[in-house]
């Protein structure tokens, strides 16, 4: 990743990284000279860190940088905290490719650690962080965000692992809500008049969860009508622009929900 100094969108996703100790070497010393001189970036980090001492910021597989510990401790050391503080989640704003990743880079998602659940709340205050001042989107992106989280949180959620041909993804879903989040890579990409659709498949009827025109992978928030438990199969197909009360293609992917 080649860190621009001026350019403080990018650095502003960056700092999650750099919190986590998860940049490369160099890339971690461009930021490390980048915060000693810029004060907006410094706050963004400010920011952060009472989330990531709240949450236990502890990953095996990452540790963070001396410096960013420091901080930590010295922004501990300044606030006293008692043991059972509410903590009210960051605000969140449009995280599907995170997620994406998050989900399709796992082997498992029977159980979801507090360190990795950690990290993905800190990403997402990075992400809400960029987004001041677009209070409807980011209002929809904090349901869409607690849906997720909900989904992660429950005892009874459930993967679905789909593929076919080069096109595979999962479904995350608990079988009594009518929420579910899918994401899928591999799908061809599609023109501008086109977009996919979504569709959850009860007894043979195709019942509409979602209209999207992905940049790459899929990821999605499915709404249904009825619980998520009470369908078979999911189903994409390609539609015109806007989507179909029916579909009119083909699936391009069937799979089922069941086990």
């Amino acid at each position: 990743m080649k860190i621009e100094h001026n350019n403080h969108e990018q650095l502003y996703e960056v700092i999650t990284a750099y919190v986590l100790g998860a940049l490369e070497p160099e890339d971690m010393r461009l930021m490390e000279c980048h915060l000693q001189s810029c004060m907006d970036c410094t706050s963004v980090l400010d920011e952060l860190l009472p989330v990531a001492s709240i949450l236990g910021m502890a990953s095996e597989q990452h540790s963070p940088p001396p410096s960013v510990k420091q901080r930590l401790l010295d922004r501990i050391r300044s606030e006293e905290r008692t043991p059972h503080e509410q903590v009210i989640a960051p605000r969140t704003a449009s995280t599907g490719s995170f997620w994406a990743r998050f989900f399709l880079g796992s082997n498992t998602l029977k159980f979801v650690a507090p360190a990795a659940l950690a990290v993905v709340i800190l990403a997402l205050g990075v992400i809400a962080l960029l987004q001041r001042g677009q209070i409807n989107q980011l209002k929809a992106d904090v349901e869409e965000q607690r849906t997720i989280v909900a989904l992660l949180t429950s005892p009874s959620t459930q993967v679905a692992e789909m593929q076919q041909n080069s096109i595979h993804g999962r479904m995350i879903m608990n079988p009594n809500n009518n929420k579910a989040y899918l994401v899928i890579q591999g799908l061809p990409p599609i023109p501008e008049d086109k977009d996919y659709q979504i569709w959850l498949i009860k007894d043979g009827h195709k019942q509409s969860a979602a209209v999207v025109h992905p940049n790459g992978t899929l990821a999605v928030v499915l709404s249904a009508p009825e619980p998520i438990g009470q369908y078979s199969a999911m189903g994409i197909t390609r539609e015109p622009k806007g989507g179909s009360p029916q579909p009119t293609s083909n699936p391009i992917i069937v799979s089922s929900l069941k086990d």
